[in-house]
Formats: structure tokens, C-alpha cells, sequence
């Protein structure tokens, strides 16, 4: 059977036994190569200039973002033992939550790592939320930079259809 792109997600989505789940389990990590197909899509918005670019640039980052939060997650999910979640909010959502504060370096301490393992994944996820805040607020940055930028370009050109107008002495009737 060839992997093509449409064989390969249906290969990995059987449902199956421990043991067959574990032999498909490189098919199913396979599926993130097809995680590409988002850029080409936004690069297509950007084409036809539906979209600002510093917009879709920040829209892409928000997805990247939500996904790196999902998979940081699932990781947490990975090392905490069962005993350790608190029993009224679903396992994946605490989870979701310890990401997002983790990663936004707000870190309010109410879930804590408690084995070394999950130290040393708490401060790996750290170091990942610092670089993120950091590419967030450059980007936000650079876009309302290159909104400005267009704005001031815009009315650089308003101004000289304006001395083009005056210095032709075209009346104020045909200029509205």
C-alpha cells in the first residue's frame, strides 16, 4: 500500500489492541508532517492580499501557540499521577491550564511539579514560554509598526495629490 497523504491519517485512526496500537504508533507522529499544509494555506491568504501579513502572522503564531500549549499538555498528562489532579476539573483541561500558565509566565503555584521528572519538565516548558512571549511581543510590535508604517505611507500620498491639485489650480468642485 502506498502512503499517500489520504492513506496514512485512515492507517493511523484504526482503532486496535495495545500491541497493534503500539506498531502504528510511528503512523499516527507521521500525521504532524502534514501539519504544513496550515502554512501553505495561510501563504495562500497572503497571495491574493486578503489578509495583512502582520495579521496572518499573528494568527499563525496564535495556532502554533495552541497546539504547542495541547502537546506541552499532554506531556503533563504523561508525568502526573492520577492521584495528583484535582478531582472536580477534567485531567485535560488542569492540564491545558498548567500549560497556559506556564508557558504565559504567569505561574500562579497551584499545580506544582512534585517528582523530578515533572521539575525538569516544568523548567524545559519555562524556557519554551519565555522564547514565546518574547516572538509574541515582537510580533504584535512589528505589526502595529507596519500598520503605522502604511498609515504614514498613505498619507504621504494623500499629501501629494494634494500639491499635485493645488499646483494645477483643479477646483474644489472636481476634487470631492
Amino acid at each position: 500500500i502506498a502512503l499517500t497523504p489520504g492513506v496514512l491519517p485512515l492507517l493511523a485512526a484504526i482503532p486496535a489492541t495495545a500491541e497493534l496500537a503500539t506498531l502504528l504508533a510511528p503512523l499516527a507522529l507521521a500525521r504532524l508532517l502534514f501539519l504544513h499544509r496550515a502554512a501553505r494555506f495561510a501563504d495562500g491568504f497572503a497571495a491574493h492580499g486578503q489578509v495583512h501579513p502582520g495579521v496572518l502572522r499573528l494568527v499563525m503564531f496564535l495556532f502554533w501557540l495552541g497546539l504547542l500549549v495541547h502537546w506541552i499538555a499532554c506531556g503533563w498528562l504523561e508525568l502526573r499521577a492520577p492521584a495528583e489532579f484535582i478531582k472536580p476539573v477534567p485531567p485535560y483541561l488542569e492540564a491545558v491550564y498548567w500549560a497556559l500558565t506556564t508557558v504565559a509566565t504567569i505561574g500562579y503555584g497551584d499545580i506544582t511539579p512534585t517528582s523530578a521528572p515533572q521539575v525538569l519538565y516544568a523548567m524545559f516548558v519555562m524556557l519554551i514560554g519565555v522564547g514565546v512571549f518574547s516572538y509574541a511581543i515582537g510580533a504584535v510590535a512589528g505589526l502595529l509598526t507596519s500598520l503605522d508604517a502604511a498609515k504614514l505611507e498613505f498619507r504621504e500620498k494623500l499629501n501629494h495629490v494634494h500639491a499635485f491639485l493645488d499646483y494645477n489650480a483643479v477646483p474644489q468642485q472636481l476634487r470631492a
